[in-house]
Formats: structure tokens, C-alpha cells, sequence
């Protein structure tokens, strides 16, 4: 199922199978799926460890969407996950491992939607970018606090959030390149698509920032174009700026 819009008054929840709702920050820290027993209860450690972890990077998002990275507190975030300052730095050592752990889930999530969404299309490659463009816009739409994590405050996390999102850019553009695009004579390859998918950053960052991350999906016309112009030429690119495309 894919994410849908709410009706006018009714409360944006993310679908729970949807992947903004798996996205770190897309579901309440302390659910009742997420209770954590008291005394003596037989539950295995390693289970409830990964409870304890799922709340902090639910609080920890949450907080940053909030407040920022640099505005994060972590008496904030162990307060909405129900845990100790202990308990968290039992998990993670800092706030920065915290930040990537929570950025690289989101990731593996994104980059699998739009992996699939892209797979999923039988058409010319400009139609599956646009299908994988909007599988990664819907979930972070989903969820504006991991959209603000993720595009906005990585750049704040040092120069390990610096290669993090490298890397995701790499991984996209694997996706989107999906051997099919070639630059023009003489520029070389990994340079010319990496160049496409930056494209695509700017915009988002701008809508984030506005405080427009829920309305993210607005851009997929205009990404989906400004990606293919080049690589399949503006008749076929053109095609990407009709609200729908088949």
C-alpha cells in the first residue's frame, strides 16, 4: 500500500507497513508492541535490547525534527523513550552515534523502496526514475522529522554524516543509473550521474526547510525532468511534467 494523503482533519499516521512508518521516527517510541517488562520476565536480553534501541532512534528522531541536531538533548530523548541517560548511553556512545545509526536505517529503507519501485516498472527509464523518485519522496513525506534528519541536519553530524551521505548518494545513483543513461561523449560516467542525483538535493533541502516536508511529492515532476533532460532529450523528458505518466 502506499502512503495517502489524510482527508482534511484527520490525523497524518503513517500506514504501519508503509516505509515511512518503518522509517527511525515514523512510530511512538513507547507503542504498546514496545513495552518493556519490569522484574523478572524471561524475555531474552538480546529482545529486549533491540526494543530499548527501536525507542531511543524513535525518540532521537522525533527530538531532532524537533529541535535540530545541535538542539537535541538527550534528558529529551531518553524522557520520550521512557529510558535512563544510562540506558542510552548503554546503546549508543554519543549523540552523533545515535544520529548515524538513525540516518543509516532510514537509508537502507529508502534506497530499498526506490530500488523496488524502479525494478517494478516495465517502461523506458525515464518512467522508472520517476516511480523510484517517488517511492523515496512519499516516505520521507511520511515522515517530516527523518526528512528533516536526513536532508537538512546530516550536514551537521561532521564528517562522518558527510561520507553517510555519500554513500546514499552512491546508492542512488546505482538505482537510478540502472545501466541504462550514458553521458555524453567525453565526460566520464560515475561523475555525470552522481552530478544528476545532486540535482535533486537543493530542492529538497529547500522544501524541508520551508516546512514543506510533508508536501515533498510536489518536486516529482520536476526532478523526475530535470534528471532525464539530459540523458534521454526534451521530447521524451517532457513527458515527466504531467501529474501523471503512463
Amino acid at each position: 500500500m502506499s502512503d495517502e494523503k489524510p482527508n482534511e482533519g484527520e490525523s497524518a499516521v503513517p500506514n504501519p507497513v508503509s516505509p515511512s512508518a518503518k522509517l527511525p521516527g515514523g512510530r511512538s517510541p513507547q507503542g504498546d508492541d514496545r513495552k518493556v517488562p519490569r522484574g523478572r520476565h524471561g524475555q531474552p536480553r538480546e529482545k529486549i535490547a533491540a526494543i530499548q534501541r527501536a525507542r531511543i532512534l524513535d525518540a532521537f528522531v522525533n527530538e531532532v525534527g524537533e529541535a535540530g541536531l545541535d538542539g537535541a538533548h538527550v534528558a529529551h530523548i531518553c524522557a520520550a523513550a521512557g529510558v535512563s541517560t544510562k540506558e542510552f548511553y548503554a546503546v549508543f556512545h554519543s549523540k552523533d552515534e545515535c544520529f548515524l545509526a538513525a540516518f543509516e536505517m532510514g537509508a537502507d529503507i529508502i534506497c530499498t523502496a526506490a530500488h523496488d519501485a524502479y525494478e517494478a516498472v516495465d517502461g523506458p527509464w525515464e518512467d522508472k526514475i520517476r516511480a523510484a523518485i517517488t517511492a523515496m519522496l512519499l516516505a520521507l513525506e511520511g515522515n517530516p522529522a527523518y526528512a528533516r534528519l536526513s536532508v537538512m541536519e546530516v550536514y551537521q553530524a561532521g564528517p562522518a554524516g558527510l561520507e553517510k551521505l555519500t554513500e546514499v548518494i552512491g546508492r542512488i545513483r546505482k538505482i537510478l543509473g540502472g545501466g541504462d543513461p550514458r553521458p555524453p561523449l567525453g565526460l566520464p560516467g560515475d561523475a555525470y550521474e552522481s552530478t544528476l542525483v545532486g540535482i535533486g538535493f537543493h530542492p529538497l533541502g529547500e522544501y524541508v526547510a520551508a516546512g514543506k516536508a510533508d508536501r515533498l511529492t510536489e518536486l516529482v515532476p520536476v526532478l523526475a525532468y530535470s534528471l532525464a533532460l539530459p540523458v534521454v532529450g526534451p521530447e521524451r523528458a517532457a513527458r515527466q511534467l504531467h501529474p501523471s505518466v503512463g
